[in-house]
């Protein structure tokens, strides 16, 4: 008779799952970095809320959806592993900043303004930020381990609906903070 033996697979966390946790760190090292340089050396941060009331659409819009190319650019190479997160980096320094320039401007509706000029547009661009950062890093992880070629293609197909859904979210951010809120403010 022949004796079967069955090994305990070892569970592994999934890759998606570990993908999500370095950029989530490296977005939550990038906000405390933004803020401990705030707070260290003072810095008056009320031209940066000037610029976005300021700003035409393609202007903001640019600056809504730089920081998602940036990744999805990043995510093509085979350092994705290290551009992605440090794009993730930047954008969690970006809006402690934003953050930071509206609580500095001064005591008035800061409540009311930091929702409706920062928290709203991050929440409208920030999840697809985080969802194509996390699909980057895998892709890279495929072009790294030289993997099938048909597994890859459906990678980059899948990053490109991701990236392509991110810009359209980011121009509806950059309408909302030209057109609406002006009018809200």
């Amino acid at each position: 008779m022949k004796v079967r033996r069955y090994y305990k697979r070892q569970r592994k966390t999934a890759a998606c799952g570990q993908a999500l946790l370095r950029v989530s760190l490296s977005f939550a090292a990038g906000a405390a970095a933004a803020v401990f340089v705030f707070i260290k050396y003072g810095f008056n941060c009320t031209w940066l809320s000037d610029c976005l009331n300021a700003g035409s659409v393609p202007a903001v819009f640019a600056s809504c959806v730089l920081l998602d190319l940036a990744a999805l650019f990043a995510s093509t190479s085979i350092l994705g592993d290290v551009l992605v997160p440090f794009t993730s980096f930047a954008a969690g320094g970006a809006v402690a900043l934003q953050s930071a320039s509206i609580i500095s401007a001064g005591a008035g509706v800061i409540s009311r303004k930091m929702l409706f000029s920062v928290f709203i547009p991050s929440a409208i661009t920030l999840p697809l930020f985080f969802i194509v950062a996390c699909h980057g890093i895998l892709f890279s992880g495929l072009i790294e381990s030289c993997q099938d070629i048909h597994l890859r293609r459906d990678a980059a197909a899948r990053l490109a609906v991701y990236g392509t859904f991110s810009c359209i979210m980011a121009f509806a951010a950059a309408e909302y903070i030209c057109r609406l809120l002006p009018v809200i403010i």
